[in-house]
């Protein structure tokens, strides 16, 4: 999936970040180039 396995056990967390964003990015593509991490 994140071929860095950046994340492993805290995506849900990123995921939850994401959702309440309401960005129109795909979630990985937020994850990835997420310029406030």
């Amino acid at each position: 999936i994140d071929p860095r396995h950046r994340y492993g056990h805290n995506l849900h967390f990123y995921y939850d970040l994401w959702f309440e964003s309401e960005s129109s990015q795909p979630f990985f593509y937020w994850l990835v180039f997420n310029p406030s991490f």
